[in-house]
């Protein structure tokens, strides 16, 4: 071809080639060095990516706000009053929801509901809801359908009946206390309880109704019953629930995996679906101890890991 004519044809494929657009590379997670500067602990719990405090700390949706008013401090999620009473580099959180519901004379209806925040964690089946108080209904609904996907009633007896009740240890079986289950694993929870119209006996009458969420069996206790309020010292280990991670921008570790538009959280580390949509990471033979959410961490692992497994935490009977 002569040289002009050469000119010619390549300057006519240049238009072509400069419309060429290259797809960016995903991000890969964030490293250790990347994440030197963030906090890692709150009061005396450890704090793990990716949930963090501060910017530039924790991936979108993950955030966590440090209240150092008190002592010791304490770490919530995010802006709400869901307290974490344990963070695990596999990204479970053990955390604290509790409500107390004062009984008003003439209403017969109360509501109440929790959602995590982002939606970025999964209340899993081996947790439950239990609820304190005298001479009402429970009904659970999914948070999503709006389906009743659990319900149960809480009665109450004379003295001498309740404090029969709770001889030996008295378990949560509907006489001042019941339990909910989740069917499925929830990213938060509506319940409406209900005032039945029946008589309870004094001292019993109009006590504030008490509801918590624990992977735990609950001893039932009067004194927990005729408080005005609950919290960790009343119903002690009881009051807590592990949740689990979730990704939920993209619907699956395909998904997630060819999508230039979000980070890919896994990485080098192993990706997990999740039924309720999203995913998780996790870490793979003895890198248990590593945290699958930070660039390489599984590699450095090497030795069996040094916190219990999930599974001795929930090998326990759920009342």
């Amino acid at each position: 071809m002569r040289p002009v004519l050469l000119l010619v044809w390549l300057w006519s494929l240049a238009p072509t080639a400069m419309n060429i657009k290259v797809a960016p590379a995903v991000p890969d997670p964030p490293s250790a060095p990347s994440l030197a500067h963030c906090p890692k602990t709150c009061g005396d719990v450890s704090i793990s990516y990716p949930f963090g405090v501060g910017p530039g700390c924790f991936r979108q949706g993950f955030d966590l706000i440090c209240d150092t008013t008190t002592k010791p401090p304490k770490l919530f999620l995010g802006n709400t009053t869901t307290q974490v009473i344990s963070l695990f580099p596999s990204g479970t959180v053990l955390a604290s929801i509790m409500y107390t519901i004062p009984m008003v004379p003439g209403v017969g209806t109360y509501n109440l509901s929790w959602e995590s925040p982002g939606r970025n964690l999964n209340i899993a089946t081996y947790n439950y809801l239990a609820f304190l108080g005298c001479g009402i209904g429970v009904y659970l609904y999914h948070p999503d359908t709006g389906d009743l996907v659990g319900h149960c009633t809480v009665k109450c007896a004379s003295m001498a009946s309740m404090l029969l009740v709770t001889e030996g240890g008295g378990i949560c079986n509907g006489m001042g206390c019941c339990t909910v289950t989740f069917p499925v694993p929830f990213r938060g929870f509506r319940v409406t309880i209900v005032k039945n119209n029946e008589t309870v006996p004094q001292p019993f009458a109009n006590i504030t109704i008490k509801a918590f969420l624990s992977f735990r069996p609950y001893i039932f206790s009067i004194a927990d019953l005729l408080s005005d309020k609950i919290n960790a010292s009343t119903v002690g280990a009881s009051s807590a629930a592990y949740l689990s991670t979730v990704i939920t921008d993209n619907p699956n570790c395909a998904k997630a995996r060819s999508d230039d538009k979000t980070r890919y959280a896994c990485g080098s580390s192993n990706c997990e679906n999740v039924a309720n949509g999203g995913y998780y990471c996790t870490c793979s033979g003895s890198s248990d101890d590593g945290n699958p959410y930070i660039l390489d961490d599984c590699k450095q692992g090497t030795q069996p890991p040094s916190t219990p497994s999930l599974f001795h935490l929930f090998a326990q009977p759920i009342i």
